[in-house]
């Protein structure tokens, strides 16, 4: 395919559609969310209700073969807002590290759940960055080990600026394995393991925000933008048990947060199938 910058007319209506949010949504409540220095949850969940904010239009955005859908989607939303952009937007760090390492089975059980629906939007985020380390992977620090005798992963370690870390329905954590191959080949039931990204340790966990032992510091990580939410968290162990007014999108994407819970599920896992 050889490369341009010239827009499709689904390209140039995807543009339209994002705009026009961003014109008569996002901008004019700017000021309001700046001042509150909230997570603007009314705004997610327009989003939502068009399909803007859902794992089908992301996932149809970013596999664009032009690579330009998602930089049009993020250019406009921005232009609209920086904060409320990037607390509609910081949801795809989580699913990108989901959907770079995941099997299928776990694209579909945890990609809905990252974005939730029109009724009950939900965020997900990425622990990724270190108060020791920044965002170097390979200085990571946070460990995880398997206890054989409770049948559990225990992660221990400190992750900083993580966005939507604290309110998100599902947090994905980067940790190091030492003992990789001595720990997989002891599992009896394997964890809410999302796979690994190298032979030797990086691997990435999936935990729901409601695990007691997930606990938000707030003495690590500010955000820049206040309406985005970024914090310090603190996640010593993970139990492998519980571990509107616009319109919708013209001819482009149905939304998936409109459609039951098994549909949605049926669009992670023809996602999964094509990955």
């Amino acid at each position: 395919m050889t490369f341009s910058l010239q827009l499709s007319e689904e390209q140039s209506d995807l543009r339209d559609w994002v705009h026009g949010f961003a014109r008569d949504v996002v901008r004019p409540a700017a000021s309001e969310w700046d001042e509150r220095e909230e997570t603007p949850w009314p705004l997610i969940q327009e989003a939502a209700k068009i399909g803007l904010y859902s794992f089908d239009f992301l996932a149809n955005a970013y596999t664009d073969p032009t690579g330009l859908s998602g930089c049009i989607v993020s250019e406009e939303l921005f232009w609209g807002d920086a904060g409320i952009g990037m607390s509609i937007m910081g949801t795809s760090l989580a699913v990108a590290a989901i959907f770079g390492t995941g099997t299928p089975e776990q694209l579909v059980e945890w990609m809905p759940q990252c974005f939730g629906d029109a009724t009950q939007p939900y965020v997900a985020a990425f622990c990724s960055t270190e108060p020791e380390s920044g965002s170097d992977v390979a200085a990571m620090r946070t460990r995880a080990r398997y206890d054989e005798a409770t049948d559990e992963w225990v992660l221990n370690g400190q992750k900083a600026f993580a966005t939507n870390g604290g309110i998100a329905n599902v947090h994905v954590v980067t940790a190091s394995i030492e003992c990789w191959r001595t720990c997989c080949s002891k599992v009896r039931a394997r964890p809410r393991l999302i796979a690994a990204t190298s032979a030797t340790s990086s691997t990435g966990f999936s935990m729901k925000s409601s695990a007691p032992a997930l606990m938000p510091s707030t003495a690590i990580g500010t955000s820049a933008w206040p309406e985005m939410s970024t914090t310090g968290m603190f996640a010593p162990r993970l139990d492998s048990s519980r571990t509107s007014s616009m319109p919708s999108m013209p001819g482009i994407r149905t939304s998936a947060t409109t459609q039951p819970a098994r549909a949605r599920s049926n669009a992670a896992r023809k996602l999964a199938a094509e990955s």
